[in-house]
């Protein structure tokens, strides 16, 4: 294979990886939607209900969402994103 991760799915899903102790990283993934209006990374991940969540949210939107038992977007803007095309999110 290539190392790379593919999903499709109707429902929420989630992937982990790294050391839970970690601190003092970046994370940098290539990102290719390929159907619908939400694609969302998850890093700095402490289970299913915490962590932060970067990624294109709707039509033409990038957003950054804290999830503590509840998604609260911190930050959102414009950016004209495309189905089938590779965008690097850091």
């Amino acid at each position: 294979m290539d190392g790379s991760m593919y999903l499709m799915t109707a429902e929420p899903s989630e992937a982990y990886t790294g050391n839970y102790f970690a601190k003092d990283y970046s994370v940098s993934v290539t990102l290719n939607p390929q159907s619908g209006h939400s694609h969302m990374v998850a890093v700095r991940a402490q289970g299913a209900m915490r962590g932060y969540h970067v990624g294109f949210d709707g039509t033409d939107e990038v957003a950054l969402y804290m999830n503590d038992f509840g998604y609260k977007k911190l930050a959102s803007c414009s950016y004209p994103w495309q189905l089938n095309q590779d965008y690097i999110l850091k």
